[in-house]
């Protein structure tokens, strides 16, 4: 009769069982599996507020551009509710532009995704509401494909006097 080996352990004897192993392992895969969604969400939410402040540059470009204008300027006409497309310093409707740095601002590179567009109101006792508006598309993560993008838009309101 020959001898089976003792799969008990010995007192004293160190490491770890192929159980506990597994299960370190199991642990650990959950962890790191919500630590790249976490990860994942954060870099949406980075891109989401570059966006956004990029727009926001973009927006007070124009209103400076409209506010620094004479009261009786052609581009300051009452738009009768209308948006009318902005345009840029070399006079370009200011449609899918893309914003890379300052540089960029003054002219805006085409092929990007911000709109800018404004309106001007008459108002009784000589003044004009100036709005300008710059719109995106944004992605969005979901499961329904109709839904994947979203439109985004930045505001500003200003009046100006005669």
């Amino acid at each position: 009769m020959t001898a089976r080996p003792n799969r008990r352990r010995a007192r004293g004897q160190r490491g770890f069982t192929m159980i506990e192993l597994l299960m370190t392992m199991l642990i650990l895969t959950i962890v790191m599996t919500g630590l790249a969604a976490l990860q994942l969400t954060a870099v949406r939410q980075v891109t989401d507020s570059k966006r956004g402040s990029e727009a926001l540059r973009l927006g007070q470009m124009v209103m400076e551009r409209l506010t620094v204008l004479g009261y009786s300027n052609s581009l300051l006409g009452d738009s009768g509710g209308a948006w009318t497309p902005a345009q840029n310093a070399d006079g370009q409707a200011m449609t899918n532009v893309k914003v890379n740095g300052l540089n960029n601002l003054t002219t805006g590179e085409i092929n990007g995704p911000y709109t800018v567009t404004y309106m001007v109101e008459d108002r009784p006792g000589n003044r004009k509401v100036i709005t300008v508006k710059v719109t995106w598309l944004d992605t969005q993560s979901g499961a329904d494909p109709s839904q994947r993008y979203a439109v985004r838009s930045v505001t500003l309101v200003t009046q100006k006097a005669q």
